[in-house]
């Protein structure tokens, strides 16, 4: 009886510090953005920080060209950090 006093919270505590672990790295969602590239819009899937009041950009090469990111009316711009991001 006197184990299970001290087994269980020490269970819970170790859970509990697991969990927090295992929620740390979720992914911002990305969702499809249009971009116009070589005279036609292109879709793209990224994940843009709609919080921040820069432009949200995308390049496809590490040195490339940068590309404004717009909603699927192909008039909104999409808010973003103002970095570009990198697409494979």
């Amino acid at each position: 009886m006197k184990s299970k006093k001290l087994v269980l919270p020490l269970m819970a505590f170790i859970c509990a510090i697991g969990m927090s672990f295992a929620s740390s790295n979720f992914v911002a969602e990305q969702s499809t953005g249009y971009v116009f590239r070589n005279n036609t819009w292109e879709q793209v899937n990224v994940s843009c920080d709609t919080q921040e009041e820069n432009a949200c950009l995308v390049k496809f090469s590490e040195n490339g060209q940068e590309y404004q990111v717009y909603d699927s009316d192909l008039e909104t711009e999409r808010p973003g950090s103002g970095e570009a991001i990198l697409i494979d």
